[in-house]
């Protein structure tokens, strides 16, 4: 079976210029080219540097535990407490 490449990392604007979107800065204001990516992470288990989302409203109680550089979030619940 073949195996894929390893994914390279990318930036926070590399998302955004491929999704779309708004940005929201964070605990620690950055801009969307200082922020690199280089994992994908279920929000309760991200680690650093990594990238997660949520789709959910019961899931935002996990986001003050997640440690995603990133976290995309559906346009329906941006306007959670939790965010």
């Amino acid at each position: 079976m073949p195996t894929l490449p390893h994914p390279q990392p990318c930036t926070v604007a590399d998302i955004l210029a491929a999704l779309g979107g708004d940005f929201v800065a964070g605990c620690k204001p950055q801009s969307p080219e200082q922020i690199t990516l280089a994992d994908i992470a279920g929000l309760e288990h991200a680690p650093a540097g990594s990238i997660s989302f949520i789709t959910r409203a019961q899931f935002a109680q996990h986001l003050s535990a997640s440690q995603a550089a990133c976290i995309i979030v559906s346009a329906h619940l941006a306007d959670l407490p939790e965010l």
